[in-house]
């Protein structure tokens, strides 16, 4: 429950090295992070001195704090873990929590080899070397951080310019003072650089990949970017439980808008029924307090489409489903037709109880300028069949979003 920090990564692997498993989850987390504790029968907390988790009892658990933070740690202690190291590659090395963006956050198991194998799985893919400098600004406790720019950085060798807030200025400026060579976003990110590189220059000659995970890539803010920089922001692909999966390391464009990439080395992707599942030794083995998962092949619940070669398309998600009368509806479809108004800004599709049909079409809609409802389903019609037009058409002033910026499916509206 730490920040981005020196801290944050010494404690990581301290643990590790200990043979203890951290469990690390997002503070934010609307789960009651006392659920979290109790489920994992943790014993020692890491907190900031500025974070207060509601429902924390302090009195009950160990408190590391920064008065503490150095007396744990030192050269002796380092030392005589590193000298008595026993670990096995089937240990569970760390549990992370995912985000809850589609319901209750789920504790992940990741083994030693989980960790080692997505590891490879990367640097055999994407071209970071010991001579790069990354910037690590997205949350480690989200499993797009913590592979591909933390675990990746440091075992690679590569220096890790860690910042523990972001803050869009001061990181641009960190950008271009440090040289940073590679970057790992989210698309909000992207979208609030936009607006201060349209006002204000900054030499990021040296930023060589670009890369975004968590959440989907809009296409203005990637066209935008790269009009500004003339940089491509390359898509990731993956998840808490499968690792990365797949990364757009073309340097088209609109290839990067439209489509995740290819699968990493020692990635397997098959699709059954529309559903992507895949194979990598990388993949956590199961959830906190559950069965194992179970075969070779593991069921993302992405709707997916890949193409003569190999790049994945994702067109979204098994769960989010509508199913009307028997009729399956995707409401990314939905989704991407409303977002093409004029008036509106940002919009989420989901389905609702429905007396008779047991499901029906609701739209939540955040608008930049005023616009009836009746208009936008009007709007719609012109691009969707009728049954596909959302019954539901509800304003809002905003979306409730996870730390990444990906839209929850519950909204408390």
């Amino acid at each position: 429950m730490l920040p981005n920090s020196h801290k944050f990564i010494v404690l990581l692997f301290g643990a590790m090295l200990a043979k203890r498993v951290p469990v690390i989850a997002d503070p934010k987390l609307s789960y009651d992070i006392n659920e979290i504790i109790d489920e994992n029968s943790i014993r020692l907390t890491a907190l900031a001195n500025d974070i207060h988790v509601k429902g924390i009892c302090v009195n009950e658990l160990e408190k590391i704090t920064d008065d503490l933070f150095s007396d744990i740690i030192n050269e002796d202690n380092v030392d005589n873990l590193v000298h008595s190291i026993d670990i096995m590659r089937t240990d569970v090395a760390l549990i992370l929590y995912t985000s809850g963006s589609v319901g209750r956050p789920k504790g992940v198991n990741l083994t030693h080899e989980s960790l080692f194998e997505a590891f490879q799985n990367y640097q055999r893919t994407v071209s970071i070397t010991k001579e790069d400098t990354l910037m690590g600004v997205t949350p480690f406790y989200h499993s797009y951080a913590l592979g591909s720019c933390l675990i990746e950085g440091i075992c690679i060798g590569a220096c890790i310019e860690v910042v523990n807030e972001f803050t869009p200025r001061k990181v641009l400026e960190i950008l271009q003072d440090k040289k940073i060579t590679v970057f790992h976003g989210v698309p909000y990110m992207y979208r609030l650089f936009n607006r201060i590189l349209q006002k204000k220059k900054y030499n990021l000659d040296n930023l060589r990949i670009c890369i975004s995970a968590g959440a989907k890539l809009d296409s203005d803010i990637a066209r935008e970017f790269y009009n500004i920089t003339g940089k491509v922001i390359h898509q990731e692909y993956g998840s808490t439980e499968s690792g990365t999966i797949a990364i757009n390391l073309c340097d088209d464009l609109e290839s990067n808008i439209k489509s995740v990439g290819k699968p990493l080395t020692g990635v397997e992707i098959k699709i059954i029924d529309g559903i992507s599942l895949i194979k990598s030794k990388g993949r956590g083995i199961g959830y906190v307090g559950d069965e194992l998962f179970q075969g070779e092949w593991y069921d993302t619940g992405d709707i997916v489409d890949i193409d003569e070669e190999g790049y994945i398309y994702i067109k979204g998600r098994e769960k989010r489903m509508i199913n009307l009368a028997g009729v399956k509806v995707n409401p990314l479809e939905i989704e991407e037709v409303i977002k093409k108004h004029q008036s509106v800004k940002e919009v989420l599709v989901r389905s609702v109880k429905h007396p008779r049909y047991g499901e029906d079409i609701q739209a939540l809609v955040v608008v930049q300028e005023d616009i009836d409802a009746d208009d936008l389903k009007k709007f719609c019609s012109r691009f969707l069949p009728p049954i596909k037009i959302p019954k539901i058409i509800s304003f809002t002033d905003k979306l409730e979003k996870t730390q990444l910026g990906k839209v929850k499916m519950q909204q408390n509206n």
